[in-house]
């Protein structure tokens, strides 16, 4: 046995070196050592449910990635896949504020690793709840003639929980509703989101109760005349000329079974009594329950009230215009009474303003044949509106004439 060791020793020593400079040339040439990189490999994070029973969270994202070199033969290392590189951080037992954890990295036997960051940078925060105020934003319009009533909903709070900061940072938790040429009321329950300062959705935050339950009415919209109600008396001697409603009509928002049969609104009653004077008064519209008034409630109502005086113009017969007088017919006046009498009775500023040159008489001589007949004797002013006047009379009212045929 020994010779067999011992024999040859030159040749045997030749062959094995013979055969290490072969398996050196096949492993560099054939099978040479090589790197491959694998770029983001994702980080798992070890003890976040943890960190959450102590109130912490990750603050921002909690989405790591590290770059890894595999260095080993070709063919060991081409037969790594990306998942069987495994990244690891313990976040467990780490505190509020910026945190550098170390990462480890696992892949499988022979291949050498090298990655970074070797350290990921994780920012806990403190999870905090926070009470805050619920909003509703409303936007588009219903058809003509309907408007938007007072939305109402409920929650109005609702707790917000998530990062400290990012619950700070919310400025308003809001609803959104659209209206599309709706004319019932709209009732539905709506997702509520948080949003900061700038408008922008905070998402890493749970709202505790996520919905709203909204009931949006839709009422009738019409527009209805005023009617004041007056138990207003001047004095003696004086008269209410004019009575103006401002505004002559309000628009009326209600149920459409309420407000389309309206005719008219009344206002509550004006008492006055024994009035000499211009006035004006501010009263409340009565409304129908269910019925609102779409800006201001309530009216004003001016009363313009005049002196009544007397004013006797005497007028000469010479004045008196005949009309309708027949063909061939002439007027004798010889009967006629010298002076006629107009009486006006009215507010004073019109009576005040009419003069004797604005006074007609006329008399109506249709139908009357030749003979002695009894014409009635009118007054007529044509410089105004004689319904501004209470009373015109004539005094006579009727003369005799005498109607003859021309020779």
């Amino acid at each position: 046995m020994n010779s067999f060791f011992t024999r040859n020793v030159t040749a045997k020593v030749l062959s094995i070196l013979f055969a290490l400079v072969l398996w050196i040339y096949v492993m560099s040439e054939i099978n040479p050592r090589t790197t491959k990189p694998e770029s983001n490999i994702p980080v798992q994070l070890i003890g976040v449910e943890d960190i959450r029973k102590l109130d912490l969270v990750i603050e921002g994202s909690d989405s790591f990635t590290i770059n890894v070199k595999l260095t080993g033969r070709r063919d060991e290392v081409y037969k790594v896949a990306r998942g069987e590189i495994k990244a690891v951080a313990d976040i467990r037992g780490y505190r509020v504020g910026t945190n550098n954890i170390p990462v480890e990295v696992t892949a499988p036997p022979g291949i050498e690793i090298d990655y970074s960051p070797k350290y990921i940078k994780v920012e806990l925060e403190e999870i905090v709840k926070r009470q805050k105020e619920v909003s509703l934003d409303i936007t588009g319009a219903p058809p003509e003639g309907y408007v938007l009533g007072e939305a109402e909903f409920k929650p109005t709070l609702v707790m917000v929980e998530g990062p400290e900061s990012s619950v700070n940072s919310i400025e308003r938790i809001a609803a959104k509703l659209e209206v599309l040429q709706d004319t019932v009321n709209i009732s539905a329950s709506l997702p509520l989101k948080a949003y900061n300062s700038r408008g922008v959705e905070v998402t890493n935050v749970d709202i505790v109760s996520p919905y709203i339950d909204v009931i949006l009415p839709i009422y009738r919209l019409n527009a209805i005349p005023v009617k004041p109600q007056l138990e207003v008396t001047a004095q003696e001697g004086y008269e209410i000329s004019e009575v103006t409603v401002l505004p002559q009509e309000v628009s009326l928002k209600g149920p459409d079974e309420l407000v389309s049969p309206l005719t008219e609104v009344t206002t509550e009653a004006i008492i006055r009594e024994d009035v000499t004077e211009d006035f004006e008064v501010t009263v409340p519209l009565i409304l129908p329950e269910g019925v609102e008034v779409v800006g201001e409630s309530n009216v004003r109502v001016k009363f313009t009230v005049n002196r009544i005086t007397e004013q006797i113009y005497s007028i000469t017969s010479e004045n008196i215009v005949f009309t309708n007088v027949r063909r061939g017919h002439t007027v004798n006046k010889a009967t006629l009474p010298e002076v006629i009498e107009v009486r006006l009775v009215g507010p004073e500023a019109v009576v005040q303003e009419i003069s004797l040159g604005d006074i007609q008489l006329v008399a109506d001589l249709r139908d009357m044949e030749t003979g002695q007949h009894n014409a009635i004797l009118k007054a007529s002013i044509p410089s105004i509106e004689e319904e501004l006047l209470k009373e015109i009379t004539v005094n006579p009212s009727q003369v005799t004439i005498r109607v003859e045929t021309n020779n």
